[in-house]
């Protein structure tokens, strides 16, 4: 299930008859019970698909293009609880991503084709997606070929200049692949934009074809949810001694 903003997993009623009058004959507190088990349950698939790299169905992801420069799980941001949205009803469960996060979950879910252009205007929603995204090649290859220097890049995130031992640190040019690895896409885009600005440029007015692929680790298939709803209703439904 997915809208505008990002993707979601929302259960609610089941059309098997039999399900349907268990749920009936629980009281509001075990259904709620239950609707927060299967929320957990969505919650504990992502991060088993996560962890194995593949979807519900045990598709593969697609490996990453720099699969030697970067290390870690793909996503494994997406799998943190603090990242979750959930709200539960006595009979619905609803499994989200708080703010940004919903719209980068969106794009690795689904994946994402887009021109970017220096002289185009980007959407608010496309902004907040490049927040959680790597920078990409070709921007960690113009950003040195615009002379990006980088202070400390032994610690990750630390940029322009600084003082160590109480001498002044010489900034450093940096690999395509450190840029990568410790930059995301927005971050770059505003990098390359002052840099031109620096050395008195304008941009080149040349679109670039940008294509991220899906890898589904997220289990909002409606199949895979009615399956996991009912086996929770039936365990909730015996717990209750009905």
């Amino acid at each position: 299930m997915a809208d505008k903003s990002g993707v979601s997993a929302k259960w609610e009623g089941l059309e098997d008859v039999k399900y349907s009058l268990m749920l009936l004959q629980m009281t509001e507190r075990e259904k709620k019970r239950a609707m927060g088990q299967i929320a957990r349950g969505v919650r504990v698939q992502t991060r088993k698909n996560i962890k194995k790299q593949s979807s519900v169905t045990g598709k593969k992801f697609k490996e990453r293009n720099r699969k030697r420069t970067l290390k870690g799980k793909m996503l494994s941001g997406l799998s943190k609880d603090k990242n979750f949205y959930t709200k539960i009803t006595q009979d619905s469960a609803l499994v989200t991503w708080k703010g940004p996060m919903a719209g980068v979950a969106k794009v690795n879910q689904e994946g994402m084709a887009f021109t970017m252009n220096s002289q185009r205007k980007i959407s608010k929603q496309k902004l907040e997606e490049m927040k959680g995204l790597a920078a990409l090649e070709w921007q960690a290859k113009l950003m040195n070929k615009l002379g990006f220097l980088v202070a400390n890049p032994e610690r990750k995130g630390k940029r322009g200049p600084s003082k160590k031992d109480g001498k002044e640190v010489v900034p450093k040019p940096v690999s395509k692949d450190w840029i990568m690895e410790n930059i995301t896409a927005y971050q770059a885009m505003i990098i390359i934009a002052a840099l031109r600005e620096k050395r008195g440029e304008k941009g080149s007015g040349k679109s670039v074809r940008v294509k991220l692929p899906a890898r589904e680790f997220f289990p909002n298939e409606r199949a895979w949810l009615n399956e996991l709803a009912t086996r929770i209703v039936t365990q909730e439904y015996r717990k209750a001694g009905k």
